[in-house]
């Protein structure tokens, strides 16, 4: 929406480059293919994160498997305390 003469691929190659952090919840799109999200990825800040729920075996995130940029089981790791502490407060156990 944000760009309404582009393509997906084109507007992502577009806003990638200023993203700190991304969050991708499908980052495969059937549309898409595997050049253009290689490409769309080579564009990412040095240092961008980003955040994936999905499985680590999807096309998309085996792109990023052994990327600095990838975040998965950082986000793995912080879910458990959050879950933690909801599980805690539900039970009154905190």
């Amino acid at each position: 929406e944000l760009y309404p003469l582009e393509s997906m691929m084109g507007a992502v190659r577009k806003v990638l480059p200023e993203t700190d952090v991304a969050y991708f919840y499908h980052p495969y799109s059937a549309n898409s293919a595997r050049m253009n999200l290689v490409d769309a990825y080579s564009s990412l800040k040095r240092d961008a994160l980003v955040l994936n729920p999905q499985i680590q075996n999807e096309m998309a995130t085996v792109l990023l498997k052994d990327s600095p940029h990838n975040c998965h089981c950082s986000q793995l790791r912080g879910t458990l305390y959050i879950k933690m502490a909801l599980f805690a407060l539900i039970f009154r156990k905190a």
